[in-house]
């Protein structure tokens, strides 16, 4: 499928449009004319993942997260993401961006993350904004949160997981913001919402999470967003035919745990 094609329809399957202002994503590297048959899905574009795109003989590299997002004014050979991008558009490898669009994403990333725990019930949660950033649902029976940390740790084999609260109170209304999602809480008074999962929580935000008597669970930017690999690929799987979607064996997440 030649690459023009595939990101028309990309860009109406996820929306595009959708995204935030200081967003970036949609097809960032690319030739329209290219003829495109196998695809890497990853969470992150590194130097380890270009690497593996050029083994598995892939045309495409589609990330959650886009390589680029501030304005740059060169591209030079040499570290860290400049090279990556001049290396990309050497090797006639195409980059596209499913970004904030696919969070807000009616099946896209907070949707996929509530699948994997057989939660079918769930409801929008909106930003300032008016944008269906997260969802909110409620559990079948009023749970510890630590029960509901334990087992986010479990399902989702987080090395570390952490858990913002006065008390260990059994709760059942959740609020789900995939990624760094925290302002989201603090951006509207959600008082229906008894404990928020997300990840990136600052410290001083804990201690204001503290102090107004709120409970969140950090599982982590990587944690939480880890999914989307298979999430895009159980959105498009069906909707883009005649082409070879990979996931990537790449561990993207730049923390390491010592126990």
């Amino acid at each position: 499928m030649l690459l023009g094609e595939l990101v028309q329809r990309l860009d109406n399957i996820t929306q595009v449009e959708n995204q935030y202002d200081w967003d970036n994503s949609g097809l960032i590297i690319g030739n329209l004319e290219h003829d495109i048959r196998n695809i890497l899905l990853t969470l992150e574009i590194t130097p380890s993942v270009v690497k593996e795109a050029e083994q598995k003989n892939v045309q495409m590299i589609i990330s959650h997260h886009p390589i680029i997002f501030s304005g740059r004014k060169k591209f030079i050979s040499g570290e860290g993401m400049e090279n990556m991008v001049y290396h990309l558009i050497q090797n006639g490898i195409d980059v596209y961006a499913a970004h904030t669009n696919f969070d807000m994403l009616q099946g896209g990333l907070n949707d996929f993350f509530l699948d994997c725990f057989g939660i079918k019930d769930r409801n929008y949660l909106y930003d300032e904004e008016g944008k269906t950033i997260g969802r909110t649902f409620c559990l079948k029976k009023p749970t510890k949160i630590t029960a509901v940390a334990k087992e986010l740790k479990r399902k989702f084999v987080l090395p570390e997981i952490r858990l913002i609260c006065r008390e260990d109170k059994e709760i059942s209304n959740i609020g789900i913001v995939t990624g760094s999602g925290i302002d989201v809480l603090f951006e509207e008074d959600h008082k229906d919402i008894e404990l928020f999962i997300t990840g990136d929580v600052k410290y001083h935000q804990a201690q204001d999470i503290l102090q107004g008597n709120k409970a969140v669970i950090d599982a982590g930017h990587f944690g939480t967003e880890q999914i989307f690999p298979k999430a895009f690929l159980s959105l498009v799987q069906k909707e883009i035919l005649g082409v070879n979607m990979i996931l990537s064996d790449v561990n993207v997440n730049p923390f390491r745990y010592i126990e």
